[in-house]
């Protein structure tokens, strides 16, 4: 179970990433490899933390999230894949969660976790919902979830015409192809920022369509349609 890859999608300037490698190096179950794709100009060697996991790192093929996600997909090469946001950091035992429950729950293919907002600056996006910053939150997203490799093959790519609720559509077929589990272990701290590409076009119309290509996805996956 600790044959993890972890997925890294990096766009420069990424004023955050110290901070994620700093979460990936204090997890109590350490990944075997980490896989970088980078938007703008390759990180130094020094960028990455001494006693870190073997690094492999590609300059992005093409543009977007999805297709960052996609490029570092086909490089996976361990058995579980795990992703985590530049900007954002794992609590230290979030492997060590989801490897717990999956060994609970024979035959499950993902285990989700908890995730927990946190302001960075004084004022949250203007599509945020601030009470969110309270407490934890069930989620399934890149960040909270370890997905076997297998199981990521059967789902499919990322669909790249989807912008930024390519992640909702992706988790969305997953769970309903494969078995999953559940962990109420708070796994993820999100930074919450203007930045924030999901929060800058939380309210656009090309938002709105991606949210409605996702349900009319998954209600096709459910009927066995093309």
């Amino acid at each position: 179970m600790e044959s993890i890859s972890v997925i890294m999608a990096v766009k420069h300037p990424a004023p955050h990433l110290q901070s994620a490698l700093d979460s990936i190096r204090s997890q109590t179950v350490m990944p075997k490899e980490v896989i970088v794709v980078e938007s703008g100009p390759p990180l130094t060697p020094s960028s990455f933390p001494t006693g870190f996991p073997p690094v492999s790192r590609f300059p992005q093929s093409g543009s977007g999230l999805a297709q960052a996600w996609n490029q570092a997909l086909a490089a996976v090469g361990e058995e579980w894949i795990a992703w985590l946001d530049s900007d954002d950091i794992w609590s230290p035992k979030a492997l060590a969660a989801h490897t717990e429950e999956l060994s609970t729950v024979p035959d499950t293919e993902f285990c989700a976790g908890r995730v927990r907002f946190f302001l960075d600056g004084d004022t949250p996006p203007a599509n945020f919902r601030p009470e969110l910053l309270h407490g934890s939150h069930r989620a399934f997203m890149p960040g909270t979830s370890l997905v076997s490799a297998q199981a990521a093959t059967q789902v499919g790519p990322f669909r790249e015409d989807l912008g930024v609720a390519t992640d909702i559509e992706w988790f969305a077929r997953l769970r309903d192809t494969v078995p999953f589990t559940e962990t109420e272990q708070v796994v993820l701290h999100k930074r919450v920022h203007a930045a924030n590409l999901s929060y800058e076009s939380a309210s656009s119309g090309d938002y709105s369509a991606a949210l409605i290509a996702t349900a009319r996805s998954r209600l096709r996956n459910r009927r066995g349609e093309v």
